[in-house]
């Protein structure tokens, strides 16, 4: 999955406490949408959410979750294993016994 900001250029000018509840959040009798509750959704949370939810969401952040990239890049294995193969290869070059020549 590629990395996201999630960004509300126009926010709802709907109070929160004055919506419907429903199973996941409210209902803004004012533009007739359900409104996701995300503030207690972790990162991975809200990954899973927008993987399996394409359409655009109405939703309740934090401010800490907005404007920022949220998404785990995929991990390159190599990228982390070179230092160390590196590093084992020159240790067993080294440790290979030397012929002396007399």
């Amino acid at each position: 999955m590629a990395q996201f900001k999630i960004t509300i250029p126009e926010p709802c000018h709907e109070q929160w406490n004055e919506m419907i509840d429903i199973e996941k959040g409210k209902f803004c009798g004012s533009c007739q949408k359900s409104v996701i509750d995300f503030v207690q959704f972790s990162d991975a949370d809200m990954i899973r959410w927008f993987e399996n939810n394409q359409a655009e969401s109405c939703g309740r952040f934090n401010p800490e979750q907005l404007d920022r990239y949220i998404g785990s890049e995929k991990r390159s294995y190599f990228r982390f294993f070179k230092p160390s193969l590196i590093a084992a290869s020159l240790f067993a070059f080294l440790s290979i016994p030397k012929h002396v020549f007399a």
